[in-house]
């Protein structure tokens, strides 16, 4: 190549860098939300050290995680605006999982030594926080993009191995009181220790099966099926089948439905119950509303208003964990197997946050009818099931 040569393919690769580097800039622009202005000053900064200095061909963000820390630390950014937790969640998440990702990453698989645990912590929170690609979230915290899965799915699969500890079912008569007093104060609707429901959460079309997860709502989608406490907190949590699955069939596909069927009375002694929309049937463990077909009574009126203003707290933590995780808008992952532990991932993060009263999130609104309950025949009703709904109508008058 000529001297002549040479200057021309030099300027030409320069150029292309920063005709790349500027579309970057513009991309992380447009990707990131509108409170997120101080995130753009960080990225910006950074993507025009990396310009000046024309460090490498992958424009990349250099020393995100510190940057983000310090500044967070100064209180100039809200670590919460990043990641979608405080900082106190995060530490308390770290301390319970940190070992465990240590352990799995004291060398990397390429066998240059891994990252510490806060690395892949904080890059597996920005995945289920926020809608990236994997290929902007490498750029982001400056790793492969093999790299930045193996962190994500390192997380997600150490949070679930947490999950039996941090997701846990009323154990004795002082937690079902406390629960029950808890959702008491909603509305006077006595002896509930947890409200049910079942959520889609939208999935890229799978490439196995894929007509078997079109909802009701002509999406595809998996189903979370949760039971909350008063105060938002997942008590169960199920997740995995096909959209197209009936609330009331995956409550029997799943392990809290297969334990009732067992020994109901060691999870839902005689006197208490869940509370659940009409897409179950009514039972002395699950009481849901009376229909409505025209001629209910003064009383059954005032029953099913009750019951919707406390069984509404499923719906309100479904609100929390979807404003919060991001990823659970639309999880644009191809294996149906992975997706139920992304899922639960999120429920535990959730649990931890509302035990570190860190519930400042903005709820997100489901379409009108995206979680309709599709009602099932209210005949052959559950004769205790039918008595017991009766009484409480009549208590709560």
């Amino acid at each position: 190549m000529s001297n002549k040569d040479s200057i021309i393919h030099s300027t030409i690769l320069g150029t292309s860098r920063k005709r790349a580097t500027a579309a970057l800039l513009a991309f992380w622009t447009s990707v990131v939300d509108s409170d997120d202005d101080d995130d753009n000053v960080i990225v910006s900064q950074q993507l025009l050290t990396t310009r000046e200095h024309g460090e490498s061909k992958r424009v990349c963000i250099k020393n995100y995680v510190a940057i983000v820390e310090s500044y967070s630390l100064d209180g100039i950014v809200d670590f919460r605006k990043h990641f979608r937790l405080t900082k106190m969640s995060f530490e308390e998440v770290l301390i319970k999982i940190g070992d465990k990702l240590s352990m799995a990453s004291s060398v990397h698989h390429t066998g240059r030594p891994g990252n510490d645990a806060k690395t892949q912590l904080l890059v597996g929170l920005w995945i289920l926080a926020n809608q990236e690609s994997y290929r902007t979230v490498a750029d982001r915290f400056d790793l492969t993009i093999s790299t930045a899965w193996c962190y994500f799915r390192k997380v997600v699969d150490t949070l679930v191995s947490i999950a039996s500890d941090v997701i846990q079912w009323p154990k004795n008569e002082s937690q079902r009181q406390c629960f029950s007093t808890e959702f008491r104060k909603r509305q006077g609707f006595p002896n509930v220790i947890g409200a049910i429901d079942g959520t889609h959460i939208p999935i890229v079309a799978p490439h196995n099966m894929a007509n078997s997860y079109i909802n009701r709502n002509k999406y595809y989608s998996i189903v979370l099926q949760g039971v909350c406490n008063a105060r938002y907190k997942f008590i169960d949590c199920y997740a995995g089948p096909p959209g197209s699955v009936h609330d009331a069939r995956v409550l029997k596909m799943s392990p809290l439905g297969k334990k009732l069927n067992h020994n109901i009375h060691d999870l839902v002694p005689s006197d208490y119950h869940l509370l659940g929309d009409s897409a179950y049937s009514n039972a002395s463990h699950l009481l849901t509303p009376y229909k409505d077909n025209g001629h209910l009574s003064r009383k059954q009126k005032n029953y099913n208003y009750k019951h919707s203003a406390t069984r509404v707290a499923i719906e309100q933590a479904y609100g929390l964990l979807k404003g919060r995780f991001r990823i659970l808008r639309y999880v644009n992952i191809y294996d149906t197997k992975v997706i139920p532990s992304v899922i639960i991932s999120c429920c535990v993060l959730h649990n931890i946050c509302v035990d570190a009263n860190d519930v400042d999130v903005e709820p997100y609104q489901e379409d009108a009818d995206a979680n309709v309950a599709v009602g099932i025949n209210d005949r052959n009703l559950d004769t205790k099931g039918r008595i017991k709904r009766d009484d409480i109508a009549e208590i709560i008058n």
